[in-house]
């Protein structure tokens, strides 16, 4: 099992990354006898229920796949982890080895077997020191299915969920009022301002065209030239009615797994810089309250009610701007 996850460190360039090159201790390793068609049927709730003990099984589990992970629902994408960068801690999402990341995502069955990346650390360090673990387990923890077999069973269709839809989900919520969301509030009129008239001059002053490759813009995707960007903020995206628009502040909620030492940490560092996403939209948005809940559907894209802008201010009251675009965005709530 250990040659589909360890690598060398020497790898070749290429013009999307790396390509690893499997190393030689992994390719004499002993793998796993495949796992039958008909192995036990369960769900990802079960699984992650299990925990340790599910690790070796033999599954089968339906559920959306997607990159490298495989979610139970659309609600799984909303849900917090218990665990720092675990997401099988939701108890909705495993990690996935032994389909194309790049491909959409669909229904599927996979049957495979179970493993865990803190075992799977364990066993590579094992294999000598130029050994390293790729794909999922390379920077996420918990369990994931090494497939041996994922059939498509149909579409999947991701819907964006609001507040209502989804109460207490999703990493994003209202920032209370106080100092912070003052402070980002004002950042945030010049950018709105230059969105709402279309201004491309003052769109490339608040972000810049070094910031493609660099801080201040982000993309979910293939990152597109400074025309194409520009062309989606005053064309594409761009709300009408944002000429009255109605503004809302976000900021993340606690994480289900910090600590009260990491809550300190969090209020000292807000107390020195802030940090939020500042949205608006028509009136509609506001009084539907159709605002993201996730971080991820704060990025933008067509169709969304609202656009988004994730705004630091550092010790010295410097803003800075990052806009994400979402190259394949849920569907929109009907």
């Amino acid at each position: 099992m250990m040659k589909r996850f360890a690598a060398s460190l020497f790898a070749l360039a290429v013009p999307f990354g790396l390509l690893t090159v499997p190393a030689a201790a992994a390719e004499t390793s002993n793998p796993e006898p495949v796992c039958p068609a008909d192995s036990p049927e369960m769900t990802i709730a079960e699984i992650a229920a299990l925990g340790s003990k599910a690790v070796g099984r033999c599954v089968s589990v339906d559920g959306w796949a997607h990159g490298s992970q495989l979610f139970a629902d659309n609600l799984a994408r909303y849900r917090l982890q218990r665990v720092y960068n675990a997401p099988s801690s939701t108890g909705a999402i495993l990690g996935l080895y032994g389909r194309d990341y790049a491909l959409p995502m669909v229904a599927a069955r996979v049957v495979g077997r179970v493993g865990d990346c803190d075992a799977l650390y364990e066993q590579v360090k094992t294999m000598g020191p130029y050994s390293v673990v790729g794909g999922y387990c390379s920077n996420m923890k918990g369990l994931y299915v090494e497939a041996d077999e994922i059939r498509e069973t149909g579409a999947a269709e991701p819907v964006r969920l609001t507040a209502k839809m989804a109460r207490g989900l999703g990493n994003l919520a209202p920032m209370a009022k106080g100092a912070a969301r003052d402070k980002i509030a004002a950042a945030f009129a010049p950018l709105l301002a230059a969105l709402r008239s279309g201004d491309r001059d003052a769109l490339q002053r608040l972000l810049p065209l070094r910031s493609l490759a660099g801080t201040h813009v982000a993309y979910v995707g293939e990152v597109p030239r400074w025309d194409t960007h520009v062309r989606l903020l005053t064309e594409d995206y761009r709300i009408p009615a944002l000429d009255d628009a109605r503004v809302e502040i976000f900021g993340w909620r606690v994480p289900l797994w910090s600590t009260s030492e990491t809550v300190a940490g969090n209020t000292m560092d807000m107390n020195r810089t802030s940090k939020g996403i500042a949205c608006a939209g028509p009136k509609a948005t506001a009084d539907a309250d159709l605002w993201p809940i996730s971080e991820a559907d704060a990025a933008a894209a067509p169709f969304r009610p609202y656009i988004c802008a994730e705004i630091s201010i550092d010790a010295a009251g410097i803003a800075s701007y990052r806009i994400s675009h979402d190259r394949h965005p849920a569907r929109e709530p009907a």
